[in-house]
């Protein structure tokens, strides 16, 4: 008997989740379940997504929580290979695949993500381009090391891989965006490790710091592909919205800085240059 795959979305029942599944069948490897993950107060809403495959199942978490709805469904898994996934990311064809090949290269102490694009042209994490403001921007939030791909920065930022211009196959990164990462089922996380209420800002980023903790290592695949909405401008909130969200960004990146014992200063140095950008962008309009 192969190895079995388990695939986790935690999800309140949104429109996206039956283009999301079809992609998922129509990988080349096909997961032996597809976990809807939804709390007690959606019961139902999903049950005729049942009959899109024979693999879909669906389970009701006691508590309305992004991580605790994740955790639940790892809990659930009967797959050898666990992986967590957005209901609103499009896995491409072979992304199972060319993920599942690199614990074969890597070994299983180690997580694998996918390169998120946004089109065939463009990674989600396009790199900056070349400028002294940028050059200063960094080195005020990452000191001499500055612009480092698929690092944390010392304010506690995180820094993506634009894979699309890169040649190695899997590269070791500090971090993983939530949406899309492969675990061997005995590294998973399965306490819940957000001690916040709401959306789980940062969750990603004190996810994977646990794991590299437990001495997981993160690779991100740049064979390994799937499509992503493009990143949603800030400027585009309502103040009352956007207000919103710095609070709660702010709290749960405050907390990861502290686990890590990055700099407080850079990182209120950050927020402060969001702030103006958000209020000068909204000026401009």
């Amino acid at each position: 008997m192969g190895k079995r795959i388990s695939i986790v979305i935690t999800t309140l029942g949104g429109s996206a989740l039956k283009k999301t599944i079809l992609a998922i069948n129509n990988n080349s490897i096909i997961p032996d379940e597809i976990i809807l993950s939804l709390p007690l107060d959606k019961k139902n809403c999903c049950d005729d997504l049942l009959h899109i495959g024979h693999n879909v199942k669906i389970i009701y978490c006691p508590e309305m929580s992004q991580v605790s709805q994740r955790i639940y469904g790892f809990q659930e898994a009967i797959g050898d290979y666990v992986m967590q996934l957005d209901e609103d990311v499009l896995l491409d064809q072979d992304c199972i695949r060319n993920l599942l090949n690199g614990f074969k290269e890597k070994g299983i102490k180690s997580s694998f993500a996918p390169t998120l694009y946004t089109n065939d042209k463009f990674s989600y994490y396009q790199r900056p381009k070349n400028s002294i403001l940028l050059k200063l921007w960094y080195l005020i939030l990452n000191g001499s090391k500055g612009y480092q791909q698929g690092k944390v920065t010392k304010a506690g930022t995180n820094i993506g891989i634009d894979s699309f211009k890169d040649s190695c196959k899997y590269i070791e990164a500090e971090w993983a965006a939530g949406g899309c990462v492969l675990h061997q089922k005995e590294n998973l996380i399965l306490n819940n490790y957000f001690p916040f209420k709401g959306k789980a800002y940062c969750e990603d980023l004190i996810h994977t710091n646990i794991l590299r903790n437990q001495g997981i290592k993160i690779y991100i695949s740049t064979e390994a592909r799937c499509k992503v909405l493009p990143p949603e401008k800030i400027s585009s909130y309502k103040f009352s919205e956007f207000k919103r969200f710095i609070s709660a960004d702010l709290t749960a990146r405050k907390y990861y800085v502290r686990k890590t014992k990055r700099s407080m200063l850079r990182m209120y140095i950050y927020y402060f240059v969001l702030c103006l950008r958000y209020f000068l962008e909204r000026l401009l309009k």
